[in-house]
């Protein structure tokens, strides 16, 4: 007789044990387990018990942020994920995880789902672990339009445009309002470049 789900995955987890934080993050100095780490462990077991893992995205949120000190654009990505452990007689047990990553190119879908998929195993399977999980980077996030005004602030002080010049400019481009509540990120952006080429 075939082994129920449940039974099976207490199985696959005994026979994974722990995994180590054999990763390094340079930038933070600490250690972590990576998606390669902790797949590469339990996919042996995994196999070995006929236990398949089958994700499905539920949902997902995408907003633009300026990310690191310098304010770099990028993307902020918050998903919901469903995972279905499912066994050789076809029952299945189902996990739902949420995470999120930033990046500053095409990267930020590949790598929120690589940490839903690793807290997915590391829950699902109860592994051990000797402390709290970081994640592999951290990158201070701010909305984009308040990186924008700090860079036109900045902009302004080097080019000694006073405040008065900044929200005639502001009101040429079209906009309303003060400049300092402004959160237009095309309209900021616009009057940085004109302000460069001033």
């Amino acid at each position: 007789m075939t082994e129920a789900i449940h039974v099976l995955l207490g199985k696959v987890s005994a026979a994974v044990g722990a995994v180590r934080k054999d990763g390094f993050n340079s930038g933070q100095k600490f250690n972590f387990r990576g998606i390669d780490h902790v797949v590469n462990a339990c996919h042996p077991a995994l196999t070995a018990h006929g236990v398949t893992v089958i994700p499905s995205l539920l949902s997902a949120d995408y907003q633009s942020v300026a990310i690191g000190s310098q304010g770099k654009q990028g993307t902020s990505v918050r998903l919901v994920v469903e995972y279905v452990f499912t066994g050789p007689a076809g029952d299945s047990l189902t996990t739902r995880v949420a995470s999120e990553a930033n990046d500053s190119a095409d990267k930020a879908t590949a790598k929120a789902m690589s940490v839903a998929l690793r807290t997915a195993l590391l829950q699902t399977l109860m592994l051990p672990t000797d402390d709290a999980d970081p994640d592999e980077s951290y990158e201070q996030q701010q909305p984009e339009h308040v990186a924008l005004m700090g860079r036109l602030v900045a902009l302004c002080k080097s080019k000694e445009i006073a405040r008065a010049e900044g929200q005639a400019q502001f009101e040429a481009l079209g906009g309303v309002g003060e400049l300092s509540a402004c959160t237009d990120v095309k309209l900021l952006s616009e009057l940085i470049d004109t302000f460069k080429g001033a």
